[in-house]
Parts: structure tokens; sequence; C-alpha cells
């Protein structure tokens, strides 16, 4: 199988040759890169982190004041 690669700096185009292990082994860590993407983007930033405590905390507080 070939894999036609593009050198952006010297703007050359070359072939090279890969096997089906190196392609399916290619494939299987470009999906393990978007997983991580994903894993990454589902992580709250510590903004959302505080956010999330002070609305709990505000929740709470009217409860024990028997707003609800």
């Amino acid at each position: 199988m070939n894999k036609t690669i593009v050198d952006c700096t010297t703007k050359s185009v070359s072939s090279q040759e890969l096997t089906i292990e190196e392609v399916e082994q290619n494939r299987l860590l470009e999906q393990q890169r978007e997983e991580q993407d994903l894993i990454n983007n589902l992580k709250p930033t510590q903004k959302e982190v505080l956010m999330a405590e002070i609305e709990l905390n505000t929740i709470n507080l009217l409860l024990e004041l028997g707003v609800f």
C-alpha cells in the first residue's frame, strides 16, 4: 500500500510503501489520539469546578433557609 507524503516546506511529494499492519497501527494510534482528546475535553476547567461549587453552596443555603 502506498502513502503519499507532502513536505510543505520544500513542496516535494514522495510516496512511501506501508504494510497493512503499519496502516492499521497508524489508524489505531490516530484513533487513540482522538479518544484522548475527547477525554481531555470532558474534564471541567478550574473555573467550571468553582462555579459548580458556588451553585451547590447556594442551593444548599436556600434549602437550609426553607426557600424551596
